[in-house]
């Protein structure tokens, strides 16, 4: 029997995010965004259900792996940043399952973040 580590302890949660791709050497978006709900977060990584992992004819989990260039973001709608714009967190996707009793976002992602994640961000996330 294996005894799971995590990094930092996972908080449940329920918050609409979005996901885009964008090119990692000039953060320009690749993709439109694709509406997901948060399911848990820590202060390492976030657990995501969704519709749809296609956007643009790019899918969101294999795209940053196949290639460098490419970097999944996390974008808080509701959480704005000093110059106004939503809270965006590049993030890694490490995990992928699909849900098939759940019609309504079938799809599992579980993505690691690539830059710490402010813990005043985490406590307004757990907050609502």
């Amino acid at each position: 029997m294996t005894i799971e580590r995590r990094l930092a302890k996972r908080y449940a949660t329920e918050e609409k995010v979005n996901l885009f791709l964008r090119d990692a050497a000039d953060s320009q978006r690749l993709t439109e965004t694709v509406e997901a709900n948060l399911i848990d977060i820590s202060l390492h990584g976030a657990g995501i259900r969704l519709l749809q992992v296609v956007i643009d004819g790019n899918h969101i989990f294999y795209a940053p792996l196949d290639s460098p260039d490419k970097v999944l973001c996390l974008e808080f709608p509701l959480i704005t940043t000093d110059d106004g714009d939503p809270f965006v967190i590049p993030t890694r996707p490490v995990w992928l399952d699909r849900c098939l009793e759940d019609s309504k976002a079938p799809f599992r992602i579980r993505v690691e973040f690539l830059e710490k994640l402010p813990k005043d961000i985490l406590q307004i996330v757990l907050k609502d």
